[in-house]
């Protein structure tokens, strides 16, 4: 009686994730990554390194340090002062203090740390 039950769940969250895939944008630009790393996390997916490297360039792209925070809470469990800070003597910073930049490269070695 349960195994219907777990079909059409499974079913659910495989349409789910159809749907996220058509509306989730291909282009290489700054803001359709960004995009498309809400998408992976939504989906409780690691965001590939391409887009977190798009979005890390220095433009007018709103919610970055916002994204960034997530990746790092919900794939690394971190959260508050846990970014190393290269340029002053204190040895780690706090994610709402340090840079977009500083946040993106932090967010990058993490990534490449956890695939290799």
């Amino acid at each position: 009686q349960h195994l219907p039950l777990q079909k059409s769940l499974l079913q659910e969250e495989e349409s789910q994730q159809q749907r996220q895939r058509r509306i989730v944008p291909s282009a290489q630009t700054p803001r359709d990554a960004l995009i498309r790393i809400e998408a992976a996390l939504d989906l409780n997916q690691l965001p590939s390194e391409e887009d977190i490297q798009l979005i890390i360039k220095p433009l007018k792209l709103g919610r970055r340090k916002e994204i960034f925070r997530r990746i790092l809470l919900e794939h690394f469990d971190l959260r508050g002062k846990c970014v190393p800070n290269k340029s002053s003597s204190s040895k780690m910073t706090f994610i709402t203090q340090s840079t977009v930049e500083q946040l993106g490269e932090f967010v990058l070695h993490k990534i490449n740390e956890k695939i290799a």
